[in-house]
């Protein structure tokens, strides 16, 4: 298959992911009860803690929430504002601009910086910006190999195009 047929990825939720949030509100919990704070500060800075990885673990890898990114799809003869698209679970599909120099690739795990092109309500125009973490086992593993590759391949040629 050639870059320019396109791809669509469909995430799974990620055990992997869960691992790594519970282990950094471990550390986080560490340092917070290290401080020197009285009790109820501690008490309160660790059930904020608490909550937001609540949160996260729910959003990107349980894949719960509305919000949730499910799928990504990639159009390649699309124009470069409308060549990336985001499905949320509530089935909301967002335009985004995929910010490649931004971009994380490797074996292990790969980070992608998305941009909202259309703000959908007053509240996107503060938060327009999100990271995906893919790991390994959110997708099979030939598609998780397929984007990337198209990543890779992506950036050396943007990075290769005068600007």
């Amino acid at each position: 298959m050639g870059m320019d047929t396109g791809l669509t990825l469909h995430f799974k939720p990620s055990r992997q992911l869960v691992l790594f949030y519970v282990l950094l509100a471990v550390v986080c919990a560490t340092g917070i009860f290290a401080l020197p704070f009285t009790a109820w500060i501690k008490l309160s800075l660790g059930l904020l803690v608490l909550g937001l990885i609540i949160y996260v673990v729910q959003q990107h890898a349980f894949l719960s929430l509305q919000s949730s990114i499910v799928s990504l799809i990639y159009l390649p003869h699309a124009a470069q504002a409308h060549r990336w698209k985001v499905i949320t679970k509530a089935g909301l599909s967002h335009y985004v601009i995929l910010r490649l120099q931004d971009c994380y690739v490797s074996p292990v795990l790969t980070v992608l910086n998305v941009q909202q092109t259309a703000r959908q309500s007053w509240f996107s125009r503060f938060v327009n910006q999100r990271s995906m973490i893919i790991l390994p086992d959110r997708l099979p593993i030939d598609e998780y190999r397929r984007l990337r590759v198209l990543l890779n391949w992506a950036n050396h040629r943007d990075e290769a195009s005068p600007v």
